[in-house]
């Protein structure tokens, strides 16, 4: 006969032990002895002081690594920050729920119709603080980089000033003791993942410490969990209706146990319409466990009864009211109209760089999506996940035959159940509007935690290995306390300020570059000297502040190539968004770092000109820039070479010219013209060794009276001139010749070649193997004819 064990989760006989509430059900179906009262609840308490013990500690440590998050990251600078706010002031100020609409576009935005308790439990945290200077702190940055983490600088969506330093006052000091809220929340989300993993691993209390460690030092978490954010309550809410459902499929869980699941429920529908899918789930365990129990159809029907009602007295209402104001009970209609709904549907390479975005910010793209924080953890963390899945693979394999019998796996499928649901919904989300990010996984993530380490401990090899995953969680937790000083602090930070002796020798410029008298350009930096398109280049600048700026002027860096053709641009307040103009003092050295990609289809090779200034934002109208004197100057600053990739190697010239420079191909594209046509000649130019000379190119017609057509100029018109050129350089130069009307008919030689502008020497001419040819490419015959 098999064990008590073997036979379901629960103990047998009088090993039985009741759950919350004075009445359980067993997994056979049969209603355990009542306790009495007093002893249900010292039962009840001792259980859970037993079980907080292990946890504390963990616990203690994610509220201080949270409350560290929350003062690293400075105010408004998390993933619609802004708009919650502003809803918890609407609630301070006005005493009732916003109404989707014109009024809230620019205050809580989409966020206006959210279910209402986040914002309900924060105001009385904000009511006592006086608020009048939220439109002051915020200072929206214009240039903000929103959304792309691959772009560097602009982290800021705020321009922050000193005053929100501490001691905190007036809207920093409201944003700050909300989040404190939030922390509070994140912590009870890492309790009760902690409570849901003992339940599903009984005995393995090391195991469920790593669950909760999976959640609480994710960096992601921590950051969001420092932050004015619904999705903190809505997490919370469903690690308690979790533990809730796990204690009910394994007979834990009494009457009054029920209704404390009702009411957790309605509430988590009250923070998020995400919330509303825990019914679903709730439900389903209810009939699942009525199934694996036999339980009657009145005990069904009651547990069901109690909890579908308590959830329509708790947040019935606000579904009801939604329907009333928007046609439709969630709101998500009236949400979508403000955030932006898709006008086409979602393409197959859409969707997987949308779920590329969705896997990296679950565990650290933070900031307002824009900050890329532990590049490799992405890729472990996907390593993990597969072993964690091969792992319930196995384990499933081996209960295969009391999957849906046996009461523990059975509530491991409906933490998998609740995963999958998640995912289905943000999916159709996602083909809804736009704004796929891994914090809405995030009341997934106790059941993700939980059955990671369920799946590695099926795992042959490390499933017993408890070394692994205390090393694990405590790899998690140095990167969870490291992000904010290695990521958020310095994506935040304003430039240094420095001395005008601090200015490197070597970058200053002489004379120094003003602008409009106000600001001085004392030197620059600009490396490296050579790129590729697509590359980045870095430009730092030594500004001094002249005179006080009422004014906030915008910065643009440009880089200049063929044809002053425009391949890399930032626009900017200085600082990379941090420092803009009218928070400098006179006398301020200030040295400011930039980084602006090279176009990818930037016409190279090249030499680009840096250029810089700064222009009115509103009037689009540049400051005048002037050496010291007043006299004009330009902008340009210096400049960087760009040339092609090549892996193939070069090929061998057909001749050389001065033995350093040789022709490696040419074309021409005709060779019968009439009196007043053109042509145009294609001449790949490779360089052999450096010259420091810039040579002229001369593409010649010359008949028996000498030259009837020519055009004479630098190499690309000047924008790649030779002395710029590298040994191994291929440099396509295509030329244009026209030909005068009144060029008489005749068979005339077309030449090529370089000389010397000062004094008109032309190279020498020799084949590859070092015949002298004279000074000139012959290049073939052109036939003159006039038309019939």
């Amino acid at each position: 006969m098999p064990s008590c064990a073997s036979r379901g989760t629960q103990p047998c006989g009088n090993g039985w032990r009741g759950g919350l509430g004075n009445s359980a059900v067993p997994s056979s179906g049969r209603r355990s002895p009542r306790i009495p009262r007093r002893s249900t609840v010292w039962s009840w308490a001792s259980e859970s002081l037993r079980r907080v013990r292990p946890i504390g500690p963990l616990t203690a440590a994610f509220v201080l690594v949270a409350g560290l998050y929350s003062l690293a990251t400075p105010v408004f600078e998390a993933p619609d920050e802004i708009q919650h706010f502003y809803y918890v002031k609407y609630i301070v100020e006005e005493r009732r729920l916003p109404v989707q609409g014109p009024e809230g576009w620019n205050t809580w935005a989409q966020e206006g119709n959210q279910p209402p308790l986040y914002y309900v439990l924060a105001a009385p945290l904000a009511a006592p603080v006086d608020l009048s200077d939220t439109d002051e702190v915020l200072w929206l940055n214009p240039q903000a980089n929103v959304g792309n983490p691959l772009q560097p600088g602009n982290k800021n969506r705020v321009v922050h000033r000193d005053e929100e330093r501490f001691p905190y006052r007036g809207t920093v000091l409201a944003v700050h003791l909300i989040r404190l809220l939030s922390v509070a929340l994140g912590a009870g989300t890492v309790y009760f993942t902690y409570l849901l993993a003992r339940e599903l691993l009984p005995g393995r209390r090391s195991l469920s410490l790593v669950a909760a460690a999976l959640v609480g030092f994710n960096p992601q978490f921590c950051f969001i969990s420092g932050a004015v954010s619904n999705d903190n309550l809505v997490t919370f809410l469903t690690a308690v209706s979790l533990f809730l459902s796990v204690r009910y499929l394994l007979g834990r869980l009494g009457r009054r146990g029920v209704a404390l699941w009702g009411l957790v429920l309605g509430l988590a529908a009250l923070s998020k319409v995400s919330g509303l899918l825990l019914l679903a789930v709730a439900l389903g365990a209810i009939l699942a466990a009525a199934w694996s129990r036999r339980s009657p159809l009145p005990s069904l029907l009651a547990d069901a009864g109690l909890l579908l009602g308590l959830w329509a007295l708790v947040a019935g209402w606000w579904y009801l009211r939604n329907w009333f104001l928007y046609g439709e009970p969630t709101g998500t209609s009236a949400m979508i109209a403000v955030a932006g709904e898709r006008t086409t549907p979602v393409s197959w390479p859409a969707f997987l760089h949308e779920l590329r975005g969705l896997r990296i910010s679950y565990w650290g793209v933070l900031g307002w999506f824009n900050i890329l924080a532990w590049p490799w953890l992405y890729r472990v963390a996907d390593a993990l996940g597969l072993l964690a899945l091969a792992g319930l693979l196995l384990g499933a394999w081996w209960s295969r035959r009391r999957l849906l019998n046996d009461a523990r796996p059975l509530a491991a499928l409906a933490l998998v159940a609740w995963a999958a649901l998640m995912a289905v919904s943000l999916l159709f989300w996602t083909t809804q509007t736009f704004g796929s990010q891994g914090r809405l996984l995030f009341p997934a993530s106790p059941a993700l935690a939980v059955l990671s380490v369920l799946g590695w401990s099926h795992l042959p090899v490390v499933g017993r290995r408890g070394w692994a995953f205390g090393l694990l969680a405590a790899g998690l937790a140095v990167l969870a306390v490291a992000t904010p000083f290695v990521y958020i602090r310095p994506a935040y930070a304003r430039p240094p300020i420095l001395t005008e002796a601090e200015v490197p020798p070597e970058a200053r410029i002489a004379p120094p570059l003003d602008h409009a008298e106000r600001i001085r350009l004392l030197g620059r930096e600009v490396r490296p000297s050579e790129v590729h398109p697509g590359d980045w280049v870095e430009v730092v600048l030594y500004w001094q502040c002249l005179q006080p700026m009422d004014y906030d002027y915008n910065l643009f860096i440009r880089l200049l190539g063929y044809r002053e053709e425009v391949i890399a641009q930032v626009d900017s307040y200085p600082g990379a968004g941090t420092y803009p103009t009218s928070l400098w003092q006179p006398g301020q050295v200030i040295r400011d770092r930039y980084r602006v990609q090279v176009s990818p289809i930037a016409r190279v090779p090249v030499v680009a000109k840096v250029d810089i200034g700064f222009y009115d934002r509103w009037s689009m109208a540049g400051l005048p820039s002037h050496d010291p004197q007043g006299q004009p100057m330009s902008g340009v600053i210096g400049t960087v070479k760009v040339t092609p990739n090549r892996t193939e190697p070069a090929p061998e010239p057909t001749y050389l010219l001065g033995g350093a420079i040789g022709l490696a191909q040419y074309e021409v594209s005709d060779t019968t013209l009439t009196p007043g046509g053109q042509l145009f000649v294609s001449l790949t130019w490779q360089s052999v060794r450096p010259v420091q000379e810039d040579y002229t190119v001369f593409l010649h017609l010359e008949g028996p009276k000498g030259v009837v057509a020519q055009n004479d100029r630098p190499p690309l018109s000047g924008y790649y001139p030779t002395s710029a050129w590298s040994p191994g350089d291929l440099v396509p130069d295509r030329m244009r010749l026209l030909v005068g009307a009144r060029v008489p008919e005749g068979t005339y030689r077309l030449v090529a070649g370089l000389y010397r502008l000062q004094d008109g020497a032309r190279l020498p001419v020799t084949a590859p193997d070092g015949t002298p040819v004279g000074d000139h490419i012959p290049l073939g015959e052109i036939r003159i004819v006039r038309k019939p």
